[in-house]
């Protein structure tokens, strides 16, 4: 089984006209779906795990500011660094060290706001102002579930895509004018999925790597989009040539084909994703949670840790 996922990988990636031209000419088109997408789940799952063990390595929460108060007198700040165990939380913020902050809520990650903490006492630590949050450690239970749980969403999330916009996707090639029928078309996004899981396959040292040495939780989910992003511009571009194979005389209704199937997939598959969240873990969630309530969406949720990394 492995040596011939092997055999298929090397050929996807350097013998691709080879399959292009067995869907072409409708030649085991059955055969290339099933190996192309056995492929696509057993790598896109291994890369799932590696995702999802940011949070087994890290299951301390992830503060990067705050807010004391609300509205009128809110006081806002920088997070230093986190003593997880004590409940402690270090800034260089002026915060009066006398009791008027005591009792006082304080939420954290203000672009993503957590649920309210107690605080006890402000002291000084040296530069620092020590913060002390009532209820104790500020750490994630059963973090390692995480990594279960994303071995199954990345394959789901790029399958279910495909099955959701695979209907209209066949259709709009028809509009088209390509014409292409259904199982050819079916197979061309088989062999898509199982070159981005190839690419993804090679992202799993460098995720992996960060991951065990980096606790920066918007640094690892923007690692982790970025990753995704160009393995999806790869698949983008088989598709592309797999297209031309497929249609050799017909460039610009390919390329304009192409165009609108990526906008399509695009905004389906960002929507998907943000139902499927979280996929490395929320950072700030005393329990495990295998899907999160829906609020906000996957632009804001982006932009926010642009926004928060560069602070």
């Amino acid at each position: 089984m492995f040596r011939g996922m092997i055999g298929l990988s090397e050929k996807l990636l350097r013998n691709r006209d080879e399959i292009f031209s067995q869907i072409g000419e409708s030649a085991d088109v059955k055969g290339v779906v099933r190996e192309t997408t056995r492929l696509f789940l057993v790598l896109s799952a291994l890369y799932g795990l590696c995702m999802g063990s940011y949070r087994w390595v890290h299951p301390q929460f992830f503060f990067s500011d705050f807010v004391i108060g609300q509205e009128a007198g809110a006081v806002e700040g920088r997070v230093s660094w986190v003593d997880y165990r004590q409940g402690l939380v270090y800034t260089e913020t002026d915060l009066p060290t006398d009791t008027s902050l005591a009792s006082k809520q304080i939420r954290f990650n203000v672009s993503d706001p957590t649920a309210p903490y107690r605080i006890e006492a402000v002291s000084h630590r040296g530069p620092y102002r020590q913060i002390r949050i009532s209820g104790g450690a500020f750490a994630q239970s059963h973090a390692w579930k995480y990594g279960l749980t994303s071995m199954v969403k990345v394959p789901l999330l790029f399958l279910g895509t495909l099955l959701v916009c695979l209907p209209a996707l066949y259709v709009v090639n028809i509009i088209f004018g390509l014409n292409m029928h259904f199982k050819p078309t079916v197979a061309l996004f088989a062999c898509a999925l199982a070159a981005i899981s190839l690419v993804l396959a090679a992202f799993v040292p460098i995720v992996l790597f960060f991951s065990l040495f980096t606790s920066d939780y918007h640094f690892m989910k923007l690692l982790n989009v970025a990753a995704i992003l160009f393995a999806s511009l790869y698949g983008l571009n088989y598709l592309y040539h797999g297209q031309l194979a497929l249609n050799p005389s017909n460039l610009s209704k390919a390329r304009t084909l192409l165009t609108v199937w990526l906008g399509i997939y695009a905004f389906v598959g960002t929507q998907v994703a943000w139902l499927l969240r979280p996929f490395i873990g929320t950072p700030y969630l005393p329990e495990f949670a295998a899907l999160r309530p829906l609020e906000s969406n996957f632009y804001v949720s982006l932009f926010g840790s642009f926004g928060q990394l560069f602070r």
